[in-house]
């Protein structure tokens, strides 16, 4: 009891205060030495998004079919005319969520496919295909002739 009398409210404040003042130094610190990754920007899937991408053009070049290309293709195209850039990631999530919504069914029908090493059930990958053709360095017209 001794111990707490000897703080009083302005003392915790600033003992408060220097010991966030001290967090945010050693996180701004860590960050700026790449010891941290940053969270994902707004509007993105998530930090994995580049190997969703790698498994994606790898089913787009190896398994897709001609239908599942010209399918995949034309919600690109919806997403990219549909969606503004803060809206991108969600309409993005959206339909990669309902493209892969039951793999366990793919799984039980024997519908899979081997992408970049990934065996994948078939709506997993062409979600994957999706997050290829969208992400803002892909050229969706020159994916179209895949």
């Amino acid at each position: 009891m001794s111990f707490l009398k000897r703080f009083d409210r302005r003392t915790l404040v600033l003992a408060g205060a220097g010991a966030a003042g001290a967090g945010a130094a050693i996180y701004g610190g860590t960050m700026s030495a790449g010891a941290l990754k940053p969270c994902p920007a707004p509007g993105t899937l998530s930090g994995a998004e580049a190997s969703l991408a790698r498994i994606g053009e790898s089913f787009l070049h190896e398994s897709a079919t001609t239908d599942e290309r010209a399918r995949l293709v034309r919600m690109a195209r919806s997403i990219g005319a549909v969606a503004s850039a803060s809206e991108h990631g969600e309409v993005l999530r959206e339909a990669a969520a309902a493209l892969a919504a039951h793999p366990e069914e793919d799984f039980a029908r024997g519908d899979v496919v081997s992408c970049g090493g990934w065996v994948l059930a078939r709506g997993e990958a062409m979600a994957c295909a999706l997050v290829a053709l969208t992400r803002p360095r892909t050229s969706i017209a020159s994916l179209a002739d895949i």
